[in-house]
């Protein structure tokens, strides 16, 4: 399955924004039938700055794999 990317650019002072990001992220509904069960918001904040803002359905990720996933991924 293709990977859900979504990338913004989210000027440093506009935290509003990047909230509005998490929130909207949050309210998302996966359809496990016609979409992948996770998914992957990278904000741009600054010059050398990202947020990563990653989104998973429970069926993917569970208490005890997320801390493993996380490892990896940092």
């Amino acid at each position: 399955p293709q990977m859900a990317w979504r990338y913004e650019e989210i000027s440093a002072g506009n935290r509003d924004r990047f909230e509005q990001l998490c929130a909207a992220e949050r309210r998302a509904v996966f359809d496990l039938a016609s979409s992948p069960a996770l998914r992957v918001a990278v904000a741009r904040t600054g010059p050398d700055v990202h947020r990563v803002v990653l989104t998973s359905h429970h069926i993917v990720i569970d208490g005890w794999s997320l801390p493993i996933l996380l490892q990896e991924i940092f």
